[in-house]
């Protein structure tokens, strides 16, 4: 399956009820996905954006996101890359605008940690996605007494001490997706913990959780119900031939 044959694909997924995202999973750490920032189309918009960065490998790294997700977005909706529209609200949610005769109308998240750049690509009214490495956390108890519900921080004191750090990461980031899914980080949600109580959310098929590759944990939000999400990542016939595909497409 190549990157195109992925998008042909994408109306059937995203119209089944629940509907099945697609979840993108990116080394941004190998040169060939940086050079990706070389080699493609720029749009102005990320242009201004990035040369706001002043060292050059964050700015390097900032640019070759962009660049992807506009490359993966643009082949859903078979526009050039650099004509899309991306505008964000003031809660820091970026948001695809859409145009007359897009085949499809699509929102989209954005996460990366360690070594993995995710997107989700949806067709839902609004999505969150978010993955964490696995590593240790310091005070864990102490900022799930503080972030997370009671229930949650109670389930977290009640986890042997030796898995804590796994259960906190998996929690924080289901936390983190619903978060973005109302546009905003989890920092932004002070007060507002009963919209992102996690069983409620699971229990109504809103968030689903998945392991990206091992070593971390991915959660997805979305406003309407979703299963499992459709994930192209390293280590599958899927993946090596869209990288193959997207790095194509951006020389081409």
């Amino acid at each position: 399956m190549t990157l195109q044959s992925a998008a042909d694909g994408a109306a059937g997924r995203f119209a089944e009820r629940p509907s099945r995202p697609d979840v993108w999973v990116i080394d941004h750490q190998e040169e060939a996905f940086l050079s990706l920032a070389e080699a493609a189309p720029v749009a102005e918009e990320d242009r201004i954006r990035v040369g706001a960065v002043t060292r050059e490998e964050p700015r390097r790294a900032l640019m070759a996101r962009r660049v992807a997700l506009r490359v993966i977005l643009g082949t859903y909706l078979a526009r050039d890359s650099e004509s899309l529209r991306i505008v964000t609200s003031p809660g820091g949610k970026p948001t695809l605008v859409p145009t007359v005769g897009d085949p499809l109308r699509l929102t989209f998240s954005v996460t990366h940690s360690g070594e993995l750049l995710c997107i989700a690509v949806s067709s839902s009214a609004s999505l969150g996605l978010d993955v964490e490495r696995y590593r240790e956390v310091s005070r864990a108890l102490s900022i799930a007494s503080r972030w997370f519900s009671e229930r949650e921080a109670e389930e977290l004191r009640a986890t042997a001490e030796a898995d804590q750090g796994v259960a906190f990461i998996r929690t924080w980031a289901a936390k983190e997706a619903l978060a973005k899914r109302h546009g905003a980080g989890i920092r932004l949600m002070s007060g507002k913990t009963g919209d992102l109580e996690l069983g409620s959310e699971a229990a109504d098929g809103r968030l689903v959780t998945f392991s990206p590759r091992p070593g971390y944990a991915g959660a997805l939000a979305s406003s309407e119900a979703i299963v499992q999400p459709h994930i192209l990542r390293p280590g599958n016939a899927d993946w090596l031939v869209a990288v193959a595909a997207l790095t194509g497409r951006a020389k081409a």
